[in-house]
């Protein structure tokens, strides 16, 4: 019978340690680097857990109350880079709060000799490599999804009413599918398969807010981890296009 019950115990343990990690916190700064988000990999970090469908918190100086009294169940994502002759070589490790390793991508490794390429290029690949790897609890998921009903509700009715007002007319293309982020000195480029750049993203003082050009036309980009949309006037009208941005 004891036998039993500690199984039942074990189980039990097993699921909540599953349950607790739906947040992850990002770093200003990883070891290798040599200023806040260098190359913009700690924003590349932050945009693939949300999209991946974690709350992502970025790490402070002083940390909150409430960070502090959560600290257990966060996870902590850190970047490692690996010396290597004319190579550059990334691993992403998630460490719990007692610097353990919950979980290790696959070493990314890549001959770019663009700094800036380079970086951006093994970071993406060993982060695609935790796909399949980062389960989150179902019941969480049905938890959150229940507590913001109300929230997205409201959220429905407010567009439809700004939609109304401005006449803004939504577009999905095929040529907005599947874009990848480029890294440049000032934001971002999104470029397709063949590596052409089909949008030019340049930062504002919102991380998630751009400033974009689309060839001849310039507007206003927002890139999240769920929806991305390219908004613009063109002849007085207020046009929206999805935009799909991979890793």
């Amino acid at each position: 019978m004891k036998k039993y019950v500690l199984l039942l115990l074990l189980v039990s343990s097993s699921l909540l340690a599953q349950e607790k990690y739906t947040t992850v916190v990002v770093p200003k700064q990883f070891m290798f680097q040599k200023e806040a988000n260098q190359y913009g990999l700690n924003d590349l970090c932050k945009l693939f857990f949300e999209k991946e469908g974690f709350q992502v918190l970025q790490e402070t100086d002083v940390m909150t109350d409430e960070m502090f009294n959560n600290r257990c169940e966060y996870l902590y994502v850190d970047l490692i880079k690996d010396k290597g002759f004319l190579t550059t070589k990334m691993t992403v490790e998630l460490k719990d709060c007692k610097k353990n390793v919950v979980l290790k991508g696959t070493e990314s490794v890549t001959k770019e000799k663009n700094f800036d390429k380079a970086h951006s290029e093994v970071t993406r690949e060993t982060l695609v490599s935790l796909r399949g790897k980062l389960n989150i609890s179902k019941s969480i998921q049905e938890k959150e999804v229940s507590n913001k009903t109300e929230a997205k509700n409201e959220v429905i009715v407010i567009k439809e009413e700004i939609k109304q007002s401005t006449n803004a007319t939504e577009l999905s293309s095929s040529n907005n599918e599947g874009l990848s982020l480029e890294i440049t000195k000032n934001g971002y480029n999104l470029i397709d398969e063949n590596k052409d750049t089909k949008f030019e993203l340049l930062k504002t003082s919102n991380p998630t807010i751009f400033i974009a050009k689309k060839g001849t036309l310039q507007g206003i980009f927002t890139l999240n981890g769920q929806i991305s949309k390219f908004e613009y006037y063109q002849n007085n009208e207020l046009i929206v296009e999805k935009v799909e941005v991979k890793f």
